[in-house]
C-alpha cells in the first residue's frame, strides 16, 4: 500500500513539475521598409540598460520570431538588411547570379539604421507577444 501511494505521489509531483514549466518568451511579427517586406535582413534586440543577453532572428519574406535568450524588460531594437524587391539567394548559384548583377548595379543599399521605426526602444513581456515594424526611409533622402 505504502508502494503505491509513493508511486501516486511520484506521478503527481512530475506532472506539477512538467505542468509548471514557465512557457519560453517569443516575440514575433512582420518587418517592411517602404511598404515592401524586408528579405534576408536581421533584427536584434538590446537591453536598453545594457545589462543582459543581446538576442535576434533573421527576417524571411518580411518575418521573423525570437524565442532563444528572450528575457523581459525594455529592449532596444535594430534592423539591418538589403533593400531589395527580389528574392534571397537561396544557392551558391544564385549568389553568384546576384552578385554579379548587383555589381553592374551599384553598391547594395541596406536599411540605414536612422530609417524611420529603426532604433526604437520597446517592452519584452512574458509570454509571446506581435510586433510588427514598418519602416521607412529617413525624411533627408
Amino acid at each position: 500500500m505504502v508502494r503505491q501511494y509513493s508511486i501516486l505521489l511520484g506521478l503527481v509531483a512530475l506532472i506539477a513539475v512538467v505542468g509548471c514549466r514557465p512557457k519560453p518568451n517569443v516575440v514575433q511579427g512582420t518587418v517592411t521598409y517602404d511598404g515592401k517586406n524586408v528579405n534576408g535582413g536581421a533584427i536584434t534586440l538590446y537591453p536598453q540598460d545594457g545589462k543582459g543577453p543581446s538576442t535576434g532572428a533573421t527576417i524571411i519574406d518580411g518575418y521573423y520570431r525570437i524565442e532563444k535568450n528572450l528575457t523581459v524588460g525594455r529592449k532596444r531594437v535594430e534592423i539591418r538588411g538589403p533593400i531589395s524587391s527580389g528574392p534571397v539567394p537561396q544557392t551558391t548559384e544564385e549568389l553568384m547570379q546576384a552578385s554579379a548583377s548587383a555589381g553592374s548595379a551599384g553598391p547594395l543599399k541596406t536599411i540605414p539604421i536612422e530609417a524611420g521605426g529603426n532604433n526604437v526602444i520597446v517592452e519584452i513581456i512574458q509570454g509571446e507577444q506581435t510586433r510588427d515594424f514598418p519602416l521607412t526611409s529617413p525624411e533627408d533622402e
